[in-house]
């Protein structure tokens, strides 16, 4: 999934669940935020902040990496980068491991483990009432994870073979099957077999079906994502929905959130501004700088001098950290290690 369901239709399932604007908000950005977070080494911020977060000292932040760009996708090969980010926030196994002799990583839709991380974050809720900001935070990256689910479905985030290797891919349209550009093949095959790297961005695209046949099991994998992108969202504002008691029907927007998704556009913008001019009464705004900025360029009356307390600032991009640091946390110690 991208920006268009990570950030706009949890946006607009949030809203429509009851949350208030500034609250969707919040959870939209911070569940898109999971596919932007790619800083990797410390880094020395200009005011000092009290927070109980174990990679954060003094003026340093050791971040949480929720992704790879460029250069850095060679890190993915490392079984740690597997486990740490691809696993952890983007294709996660189906089940908890209790010693079973034939664990799979292979992503299933609305799997129990996917459900139980929904849970965790329920709990957090209710022993943090007082941490509202820090909890919306972690749903937002929760619902990432819980809605990937669906898209990465028969993928897992290994370097596996078995687990991701395609044989052949074909996708629907104009009434249809079409094999893949030339180019599109020779990269299928030059790119490592974690997740859907060889499926490239068709389990990303909400309006594209396609079928693909792995070449250790034969097996022949059809996706309707349209078909699965909506019942993700009806899960989804069906779980939001247990946070607030002024929820709409489903049924009072459905129409035009399976329009938006259904807008056939290989643009990642071009699907975005249809789906803000589908919902024109939310005020979409999502720059993946926002949270960042606001803590490496604090406003200048601030007391630069001390240590400030979490509440005194906008600090909302190193609450991002703690929560995607204690979702990985919770992932890495109910999983099997690689």
């Amino acid at each position: 999934m991208q920006k268009d369901f990570h950030y706009f239709t949890i946006r607009t399932l949030a809203e429509k669940a009851g949350f208030q604007p500034e609250e969707a908000q919040i959870i939209a950005y911070a569940s898109q935020y999971v596919d932007d977070a790619i800083d990797h080494k410390p880094i020395k911020l200009p005011l000092r902040i009290k927070l109980a977060f174990p990679r954060m000292k003094g003026d340093k932040l050791d971040p949480t990496c929720t992704a790879y760009t460029g250069m850095r996708y060679v890190e993915s090969f490392k079984k740690s980068s597997q486990m740490q980010v691809f696993i952890s926030f983007h294709f996660l196994p189906p089940e908890k491991y209790t010693g079973q002799k034939h664990y799979s990583y292979i992503t299933k839709h609305n799997s129990n483990l996917s459900k139980n991380l929904l849970n965790y974050v329920v709990e957090n809720f209710k022993n943090e009432p007082d941490a509202r900001t820090y909890n919306l935070i972690a749903l937002g990256i929760a619902l990432h994870t819980y809605a990937d689910t669906w898209a990465h479905e028969d993928f897992s985030g290994t370097h596996s073979h078995y687990d991701n290797n395609i044989s052949f891919i074909r996708y629907w349209e104009r009434n249809k099957w079409y094999s893949i550009s030339r180019t599109g093949k020779i990269k299928s095959k030059i790119v490592p077999s974690i997740g859907h790297a060889e499926a490239g961005n068709f389990p990303d695209q909400p309006f594209r079906t396609f079928k693909f046949q792995k070449i250790k099991n034969r097996r022949i994998y059809y996706h309707n994502n349209l078909n699965r992108y909506i019942d993700a969202a009806e899960k989804i504002f069906d779980f939001l929905k247990t946070f607030t008691d002024k929820s709409q029907k489903w049924t009072s927007f459905a129409l035009r959130l399976i329009k938006a998704l259904s807008f056939v556009s290989d643009s990642l913008s071009k699907r975005c501004e249809k789906h803000a001019e589908l919902f024109p009464e939310i005020g979409f705004y999502y720059n993946k700088n926002l949270w960042k900025n606001k803590i490496l360029y604090p406003n200048k009356n601030l007391f630069l001098t001390r240590e400030l307390f979490p509440e005194e600032i906008d600090n909302k991009w190193i609450l991002f950290h703690k929560a995607a640091y204690e979702q990985r946390k919770w992932i890495l110690k109910n999983i099997k290690k690689l």
